[in-house]
């Protein structure tokens, strides 16, 4: 179903959680750029000191294995910061609604309210990480090690095609510089390559990085997605989510520009296909003055309850404010009923 309604309240909101997200992204792949650099530099310097330029295969599986272990922390790492930004942005929303009455109303929910932000921008994260939201199960750490095996592979075909082909260990070294230093990449000859070692293979060994570099900007992506489907488990008014495509020249597939402005319940709302640019957020069908004023009662209703009733009800360390509407004290009263154990 595609709505057309604008919902103007959150663009400012929305706005700010992607381009936070763009950083995040920006950030990682000069993380990841650096992983390859470092992990190249050890192997060159391994080369020169070797007698003709060969090395044992082990060097070259220790190469893909540091690389592997480097990769597999930052990806984790800004899969978390990824889902945080998805999940905080909507949380730093809310509790701005709430406070133009002077604070009063966000102080009380805040600290509820962030604790659980935690907990579900966790969960989507470890979603992602640990495969959870894929069809075939595989997790980061198996997706990450196919892309250092392969890079391991080519830096050591590339090594005994070189030097097969004539080159010196000196030789060989300089352009493996060139080659698996991204920030160097400008200055690989492709003729000179192309000639040494045929242009299929110059081709291929054009950028090292890439594979590391798509799974980096998806893991960013889906993790992103993640939050904010685990945000509508945290809030009863984030029942939708909306799909926007960033109709970048020449990067937008027809598939996304298809889906720009479709409105999905937010259990359903599908994750971008790989190296996809698309982002989605929360569809409020209620207006954020009416989630404020009936949460505003809901503090009301809750201070003038018994002592019993004033202890934050929580199931696991999800405040239950975020699991119910409770518009009434006939609600609350039930809540407290169904979960005594954790009051």
């Amino acid at each position: 179903m595609k709505n057309e309604k604008k919902n103007g309240y959150l663009y400012s909101w929305e706005k700010a959680i992607h381009e936070n997200n763009i950083r995040l992204t920006l950030e990682q792949e000069q993380a990841v750029l650096k992983a390859f650099s470092d992990a190249g530099t050890d192997l060159i310097a391994k080369i020169k000191k070797s007698r003709n330029g060969y090395l044992p295969k082990r060097i070259y599986k220790d190469y893909a294995y540091d690389l592997h272990a480097v990769l597999v922390q930052l990806m984790t790492e800004y899969s978390h910061k990824a889902a945080m930004n998805a999940v905080d942005g909507q949380v730093v929303h809310i509790l701005q609604v709430l406070a133009e009455d002077g604070n009063a109303t966000a102080e009380k929910f805040e600290k509820e309210v962030r604790a659980a932000s935690l907990v579900f921008s966790r969960r989507a994260a470890e979603a992602v990480v640990k495969g959870e939201i894929y069809k075939d199960g595989k997790n980061l750490s198996k997706r990450v090690w196919s892309s250092a095996a392969r890079a391991g592979n080519d830096v050591q075909q590339i090594v005994t095609q070189g030097l097969a082909s004539g080159m010196s260990a000196t030789d060989m070294a300089k352009m493996l510089e060139k080659y698996i230093d991204p920030k160097a990449r400008k200055d690989w000859d492709f003729d000179k390559i192309a000639e040494k070692l045929g242009k299929p293979a110059a081709h291929k060994y054009q950028n090292l990085e890439y594979t590391a570099l798509r799974l980096a900007r998806t893991t960013i992506s889906h993790s992103a997605t993640a939050g904010v489907r685990q945000w509508g488990k945290v809030n009863p008014y984030a029942r939708k989510v909306q799909w926007h495509s960033v109709h970048a020249p020449g990067r937008t597939c027809q598939a996304c520009r298809d889906l720009d402005g479709e409105v999905f319940p937010i259990e359903e709302c599908p994750f971008d296909h790989p190296n996809g640019m698309c982002y989605q957020t929360v569809w409020y069908e209620n207006s954020l003055e009416e989630i404020a004023d009936e949460l505003r009662g809901w503090v009301k209703l809750r201070n003038t309850a018994t002592s019993t009733l004033l202890k934050v009800i929580r199931l696991g360390s999800i405040p239950s404010l975020f699991v119910y509407k409770l518009s009434n004290f006939e609600n609350l009263r039930k809540v407290v009923k169904c979960y005594p154990v954790m009051l």
